[in-house]
């Protein structure tokens, strides 16, 4: 086992057990040991550790209830499947985590604001726009569209916002085009 424990994708692996056993401090435990490894490698693309931290994150978040961080929380998964989205136009592993979005949303979304809900709906309708940027047999990929799916059911419908997220604070939030009537798709968005 000498030569696996220098190998990143071995603690990485390692990770995603634990996270399916929902032992959530040892997943962050192995986590940190895969991030730490493949930082000694030059030019090493974390993307399967980041995603998986990504799912660490709202999956942790979640089983522990943490209301209080729950939105900061999300601010930093988004962060990081987004930037996995623009930069690994040829990934569906981001989408099959940003699935995970609409049942965050549905646990935590009676404890956040207004703005934090809209800010969280336009990154739903960012990531939404990417998969339309997506090649035909990405956006056909089975996680790809289960993603869509979800998200198309608490993104803002047929409406145009501007969201910037600057040091986790939500800033030039709400800029509404169509209808902005009631929408009854989930309880959170009937809130707004």
């Amino acid at each position: 086992m000498g030569e696996c424990q220098r190998n990143q994708f071995f603690w990485l692996q390692y990770a995603i057990a634990r996270l399916s056993l929902h032992e959530y401090d040892a997943a962050r435990n192995y986590l940190d040991t895969a991030y730490s490894l493949a930082r000694k490698i030059p030019g090493f693309n974390t993307r399967q550790i980041d995603n998986q931290y990504a799912r660490y994150l709202l999956e942790n978040a979640t089983y522990s209830n943490d209301r209080a961080r729950s939105f900061s929380v999300w601010l930093d998964a988004n962060k990081l499947l987004l930037m996995q989205m623009r930069k690994e136009k040829d990934n569906h592993y981001p989408y099959r985590v940003a699935s995970a979005y609409k049942d965050y949303i549905e646990h935590f979304g009676e404890s956040w604001d207004r703005r934090q809900i809209a800010a969280f709906r336009s990154a739903c309708n960012t990531v939404i726009g990417n998969i339309g940027t997506l090649e035909r047999h990405l956006a056909a990929h089975p996680h790809v569209q289960q993603c869509k799916a979800a998200l198309q059911t608490v993104a803002w419908p047929n409406v145009g916002v501007a969201a910037s997220y600057v040091s986790g604070s939500v800033e030039n939030l709400i800029q509404l085009r169509g209808p902005t009537g009631r929408n009854n798709r989930t309880r959170i968005i009937a809130r707004l």
